[in-house]
């Protein structure tokens, strides 16, 4: 996924929570100084600051565990400040 800070000014203290996707289980590759939480079964990113117009790729691989029934396995982050 694509973190743009479109504003004209840093932004502070970004935290972004990205759950592993139900019948996945976390595999690694985890991008910009992310970490996996195993208790939280969550991928959890922290920014002191986002530059003004720029972006943060972040990614993550997971294994599927368990086929989905219907071809489609949902992936949905949060984020906030700190």
């Amino acid at each position: 996924m694509t973190l743009t800070n479109n504003g004209n000014s840093a932004a502070k203290g970004v935290i972004v929570h990205d759950p592993v996707p139900a019948g996945t289980s976390y595999k690694g590759g985890v991008t910009e100084g992310g970490t996996y939480n195993a208790n939280a079964k969550r991928i959890e990113w922290y920014f002191d600051s986002i530059p003004a117009h720029s972006s943060k790729t972040l990614s993550f691989e997971v294994n599927v565990d368990q086929p989905p029934t219907q071809y489609l396995i949902a992936n949905q982050a949060y984020f906030g400040r700190d």
